[in-house]
Order: structure tokens, then sequence, then C-alpha cells
């Protein structure tokens, strides 16, 4: 920084100062006058209003010759007046009546206000507070304000030399760093004047042009790069002074050792005026990384083109996964239906033969063994094709909070019939889920089917009079519902092979029945589930299998299920219910049901959609039943009639299907289906959906 530099700056922190103490002497002492003649205006007005309600009832007592009453208002004002208030009486003329106290002027705060007498002005009534009172403190806070400006006032005059001199050693060390920071680029860098002439460059400049530092200084950097890049970086520096824009650009420049390229930047130095100065630029060789983006490219174009061909592999596989998932599960509900079929007829005259009270005691025990057979083979079917499912990975469950308690009860009662039959005790042992609300997070319908399996296993692999008991520990934060059994135990060899499919561990011939897919079913719904399952065993002694789940939380109890049977059929008017169905022994069986349970409605039956639709609309029924797997026109294209026929489609439909997949009932119900019964048919839930659809 030059002397005259140093003098701007010297006399712009003098005036600064000079400013600064003004201020410090001068702010208080406003302040503090406004403060003061604020303070003595509010003393005025709370004196005044005082002695104006005094005057005023002064008035009122006789309102007409009060102005010549005034020494006696006098009298009566002068105790209320301190001697340094000016105070003073007006008629209604202005005429002065009397004034006591320091004259006004501008040590005086006055203030006024009119006097009145029943509503009309008759004068006015003026007093006035002295500020001589805050002389003093005035004086006394000028003195300290003068003290405190005289201390910014004499160093003021002394620093500013020495802050300079302070800023030039800072600047002196800025540029040793700035020097440091240009020399250590990795690339040549430089700053340059407005007709291009360096001002300074860095190490890797003068190394480039094989000169020294300061031999670059006040050379025109075009004159001393190579001719090939001169002529290019000439053009460049035009470009940037023209437009006063930075240009980032590449130079390719071909030798004897063959093609090199350079990257140039060049930038616009202003300063506050806004006046270009000079350019800022750097230079470096990007040679080797331009070869090795061209080989990165090539090698990007190489594994898109291996992606490419890897994903057109995966998407036949893929394709040829979905058409085999796809066929398995076009079999697996081809063959759940033709099982199904034949099996409703079965269970369904079982079930009907069983409540027919004509029946003799052998023949209903006989009854009892087609139906628990038909009830095995549906198992059978239902657990292949679980296992199917899980398999294909197409197991789907609904999950959401399940009560300990109530699945326990639930699945103890689906097996109560199997103790019974077995001369086993089945027993709910005291535990801290019973009677709680405690919940955990599965998929209830399916936590029952694996409770209810381990239930069934304990009771037929038993022995006759042994006992099989359902019991529920809580731990850290889990809860494990576990089932024991008294009856011979598990090798400890064998333990290991429990959870496998098709391995009975030695019982194919034993009186058991099964294919020994029921634990590994279990496992992979528990596993699916979030829980665990396991067993332990002593051979002679019994065994205890387990599922463990974490806590969800507690919810209030689940209401206890009212239909414990087929409830007996009542009279009513009888209406008249649709049956399209070509399978004759389907026929026979809803025909047996209607006729014994609901003898209130009247069934008629058609063996085709066509026939179906064309009686329902001749004479439309209460209630329409359909097979939705008809000869001809399917159940669905006969729904779409029904519905688009204004006769018929305010009559609910049900479908009754062999078809007994999820994703089957899911379609039937979007469809518009009102309920969808899977066969073999249910008795008890159709008589409910009945009663439901059409109350007796």
């Amino acid at each position: 920084m030059n002397l005259q530099a140093h003098e701007q700056v010297v006399r712009l922190v003098t005036r600064l100062a000079a400013g600064l103490a003004l201020f410090v002497v001068l702010t208080p002492l406003l302040l503090f006058g406004l403060h003061a003649y604020v303070e003595a205006g509010e003393e005025t007005e709370a004196e005044l209003h005082l002695q104006a309600r005094i005057v005023e009832d002064f008035i009122a007592r006789q309102p007409e010759r009060w102005e010549y009453n005034a020494e006696r208002l006098q009298s009566v004002l002068e105790p209320y007046l301190r001697p340094d208030t000016h105070f003073r009486v007006a008629g209604r003329d202005g005429r002065t009546l009397f004034a006591v106290g320091p004259r006004p002027g501008w040590h005086v705060v006055v203030r006024g206000l009119p006097l009145h007498a029943f509503g009309h002005p008759v004068g006015r009534v003026e007093a006035g507070v002295s500020l001589r009172p805050f002389l003093l403190p005035g004086l006394l806070l000028f003195a300290v304000s003068g003290a405190v400006a005289w201390a910014i006032w004499g160093p003021a005059r002394r620093l500013p030399l020495q802050a300079l001199r302070e800023a030039e050693l800072t600047l002196l060390r800025r540029n040793l760093y700035q020097r440091a920071l240009l020399d250590n680029f990795p690339f040549a860098a430089w700053l340059a004047d407005g007709e291009g002439r360096v001002l300074t460059g860095n190490l890797r400049l003068a190394e480039m042009l094989g000169t020294g530092v300061d031999a670059l200084e006040g050379r025109r950097l075009a004159e001393l790069l190579p001719a090939a890049l001169a002529e290019l970086y000439a053009d460049s520096e035009k470009t940037v002074l023209a437009n006063r824009l930075p240009l980032q650009t590449e130079i390719r420049q071909e030798d004897a050792d063959g093609v090199r390229w350079f990257e140039v930047g060049l930038a616009p130095v202003y300063p506050a005026s806004g006046q270009l100065v000079g350019t800022v630029g750097y230079l470096r060789d990007v040679s080797d990384a331009k070869a090795a983006a061209a080989a990165l490219a090539r090698y990007r174009d190489h594994l898109q083109e291996m992606v490419r061909e890897r994903t057109a592999e995966l998407a036949a596989a893929l394709d040829a996964a979905e058409l085999a998932s796809r066929a398995k599960s076009e079999f697996l509900a081809s063959m759940s239906h033709e099982l199904r079929t034949p099996l409703n007829a079965i269970l369904g005259f079982a079930q009907l033969l069983a409540i027919d009270a004509r029946l003799a005691p052998d023949a209903r025990n006989m009854v009892k063994e087609v139906e628990q057979a038909g009830r095995q083979l549906l198992m059978l079917v239902n657990d292949l094709i679980d296992i199917a499912q899980i398999e294909s990975g197409s197991l789907e469950l609904s999950s959401g909070p399940v009560a300990v308690a109530a699945v326990a009860a639930d699945s103890l009662e689906q097996v109560a019939a199997l103790a019974r039959a077995h001369a086993v005790e089945l027993a709910a042992l005291a535990c801290p889920c019973q009677g709680d609300a405690l919940t955990i997070w599965a998929d209830g319908r399916r936590l029952r089917q694996v409770l209810a399996g381990l239930l069934a296993n304990g009771i037929k692999f038993n022995r006759p009079g042994g006992r099989v008991a359902l019991n529920c520990l809580r731990r850290d934060g889990r809860v494990r519902i576990q089932v024991e059994d008294d009856g011979p135990g598990i090798p400890a060899d064998k333990l290991g092979r429990l959870f496998t499919a098709f391995d009975r561990l030695g019982a194919e011939c034993g009186p058991v029945q099964g294919a020994g897919v029921g634990l590994a079913i279990a496992k992979r719904i528990v596993a699916a589930m979030g829980g665990e399952i396991g067993a332990e065993s002593v051979a002679g002694a019994g065994s205890v299998f387990w599922v463990e789940f974490p806590i969800h939380g507690a919810v209030a109890p689940l209401p206890e299920d009212a239909d414990s049977g087929l409830p007996g059929a009542e009279t009513a008017p009888r209406r008249v219910v649709l049956y399209i169905e070509d399978n004759q022994t389907s026929q026979e069986l809803i025909q047996r049901f209607f006729a014994s349970r609901r003898p209130d409605l009247e069934l008629r039956v058609a063996v085709s959609a066509e026939a179906g639709v064309a009686a329902a609309r001749a004479a439309p029924p209460a209630l329409i039943m359909m097979d939705v797997s008809l000869p001809g026109m399917s159940g669905y294209e006969a729904l779409r009639l029904l519905a688009a026929d204004s006769r018929t489609a305010p009559v609910p439909v049900i479908a009754v299907s062999a078809h007994s997949l999820k994703e089957d009932s899911e379609r039937g119900l979007r469809a518009g289906f009102a309920d969808y019964v899977p066969k073999p048919v249910d008795l008890r839930r159709l008589l409910a959906t009945l009663d439901r659809l059409l109350p007796a």
C-alpha cells in the first residue's frame, strides 16, 4: 500500500472517530432531554386533571358567579399546588383570573384543559412543571459522555497508522501464501494484464516453457508458447477479453511424438469499479485422461452389450419360469377342481346323513367314518396345494393382530372330536395367555391351521388314555404356544428330520395315516409369518412342539363364535332359489339340504348357464346359486348377462365352485358375486350365507 493510500485511510478513520465521538456525546443528552420532557409532561397531565376536577366542582356550586370569586377559588386550590408548579385559570373570555408558580418559558412544560359546566365550556385551566430538577443529572450525563467521547477520539488518531502497518504485514503474508498456492498447482497457471502480458506465473508454467518464473513477467504468453499452441491460445484470449466471459476449451496439438491434448481455461478479472484489468488462466496436458476416457468408453460399451445379452437371457428365463408357474397354477386349479367335486358329494351327503334322525346308530357311525375319511382326503388336497404354493413363492398371508387366547381356544375346539375318537384327554393348561388380551402379528387362519395340526399329531400319535395339553409362555417380549403330549416320544436321532416333507420317521406302515407334509408346511408358514417353530422330545416320555412369535400388543378379547351347529329351519313364505349346476350329484345334495334345513325356500335347478339365465329372466328368483365352471357359457358370462338385465340385476348371485384357491375367490367377488362358496361345500357356511341374504 502506497503513502497516498495510507493518508486516505488515516483521514477516513479520523473522520469516523470524530463522528463516533459526537454521537457518544449528543445521543445520551438528546435521549435524556426527551425523557425529561416526557416525564414532566406526564406529571403535568396528572396534576392538571386533578386541579381541573377541583375547579369544575367549584364552578358547579356557583356557575354564574364563579369568575368573581377567584380569590376563594385560589384558596381552595392552593393545598393541591406544588411550589414549583405553574398554574393559571382563565374565564370565558380568556382573561386570567389568577396564576401562581413560575411563568411559562423554555424550562417549563405547560399543558392545558378546557373547563365545562353542565356540558358547556366556561373557561380554561393550565398547569406547568419546571425542567430545572433535570439540569444537574443532565450535566453529569454530559460529563460522562464527554469523557467516553474523548477516550474514543484520543486513541483513534494514533491507531490507524499502526493498523495499516499490520495490514501491510498481513498482505505480505497473504502474497506468500498465494505464491505457495500458485506454485503447488498440479498444472500451469498465470495472471495477465489487459494486454495479455504475464504478471506472474507458477513453477509448472516456467517448466513447461523452459524458463524461470521471473523471466515470465512482462512478456506475452502467446510469444512463449510453441507455435502450434500460440495461435489457438491467442484466439481464446481475444474471445475472453472481447466477451468478458470465462472460457474453457481443449486444444489439439500434433508433433513428432504424436497427438497431444491441452485444456485451457481463461477468466476475466474485474475490480470493484467494473473495468477489466486482466485475466487468469491455466493450461494442463489432458492427453492421458483423454486416452483413459476413450478406453473407459470402449469398456462401457462392451459392458452395455454384455448387459443387454444377459438381460435378454434373463428375460427369456423369466418368461419360461412364469410359463411354468402358470402351468403349475393351472394344474393345481384343475386338480383342485377335479378332486373337490366328488368330495363335495361325499362330505355333503355325509353331513346330511349325520343329522338325519331316522338313521340307525350303526349306519350313523359308518357315515361318520365316511365324513372323517373325506375330510382327511380334503386335508391332503389342501396340504398338497399349500406345498406347491410355498415352493413357488405364491403363498399369500393376511397378517394382522391375533389374540393368542382366542386362536388357542379355536384350535382346541377344532380337534375336540378327534381327541374323543382316540380317547385322548385334551386340556388347556393355566397360563398367562388365558383371559388376557395378548396379541401377536400373524395370519389367524394359518396360525389355527398350524396349531390344529400340532394338536392333531399329538392326539393321533398318542396312546389310548393319553393326554395332550396346550400351554402358553411369555418371556423377553415373546410368546410361545406349545403342544405337550405324553405319547411314545421321538428318538433323538430322528428329531432333525421332523420338518422334512414326506418323511414320516419310519411310521409309514403304522396305524396313523398321512403323507408326512404337515410339519413341513407348518414350518414354512410360521417362518413366513415371522415366527419360529421347534420340537423337544424324550423317547418314552412324550414330546413338546412349539411356535414362538414376538408380542405385538393387547386388544380387546375376541367375541365367541355363536355358530356351533346347523340351526333348525323356521317356517317362512316360500321364496324361489335358482341353482345352476350341471353335476347331478351336487344337485341332489343341495336339494336334500334345502329340504331339511330351509324348507321355507323353493329350490329350482337349471343344468346349464343358458337355461338358468332364461329361467331367471322368465321368473326372477330371490337368489341364484351358480357353478362357475359350466359346459358352454361359463358362470362369469352368465353373471354379466344377469347384471345387464333390469329384471335380474337386483338378484344376488352366489358362486359355488370347486376352484377354491384364494385368487379364485377374489376374482369371483370382484366380478360381482354376492359370496363365493368353495367345494366341498361347508353346509354350515352355506346356511349362514343363506340366512344373511334371505333371512327366514
